[in-house]
């Protein structure tokens, strides 16, 4: 869990000139870089280094289409100097922006399977730790639960997945049609 910290809104305020705000959603909604006059990005937390991928695989994503689409976004941006707080800075930034579109796709796929019969939420939740060998403590919890509850929200919004209620249970399974 993050240590707490005071932040300020800094959307609207005027910057030296040449800098730029860029919007970088999905990791945390709202979430914005800085561009320099001589083509730096500052890139905050839109995308994570490849040893966190591989090691924590289930990075928080507040809203998993605003992340992709901040990924398209990025991957523009090759041939410049890009500094992603989770990350060495990168002339290249194409290959980690594939890193995590790739683990996003399988985290989806991941999904589709699990829910291959319907589940309740702490079931796929469960079967996501098992999968990437993952150790449930209560900030991976709440962390990777709102993550996968994004990623569940996506695939419902694209027809995907379905959910309903049974037995007073929300659950959760792979459309027919995937």
């Amino acid at each position: 869990m993050a240590t707490p910290s005071k932040a300020q809104d800094i959307a609207e305020a005027k910057l030296p000139e040449g800098m730029e705000i860029i919007p970088l959603g999905g990791h945390f909604w709202q979430m914005i870089g800085v561009k320099t006059p001589d083509n730096v990005y500052f890139l905050a937390d839109c995308l994570f280094g490849e040893n966190i991928v591989a090691k924590y695989h289930v990075n928080f994503v507040y809203d998993l289409q605003a992340f992709l689409d901040t990924l398209d976004f990025v991957e523009q941006f090759q041939g410049k100097l890009c500094i992603p707080a989770h990350a060495e800075p990168t002339e290249d930034i194409v290959s980690l922006v594939k890193v995590n579109r790739d683990k996003s796709l399988e985290i989806l796929d991941k999904l589709l399977e699990i829910c291959k019969m319907p589940k309740n939420f702490e079931l796929v939740l469960k079967e996501v730790f098992e999968a990437f060998d993952l150790t449930m403590d209560y900030g991976q919890y709440v962390l990777v639960g709102s993550t996968i509850r994004s990623y569940l929200s996506y695939l419902l919004d694209k027809g995907q997945m379905e959910a309903y209620v049974e037995d007073n249970l929300l659950l959760w399974k792979t459309a027919e049609t995937v």
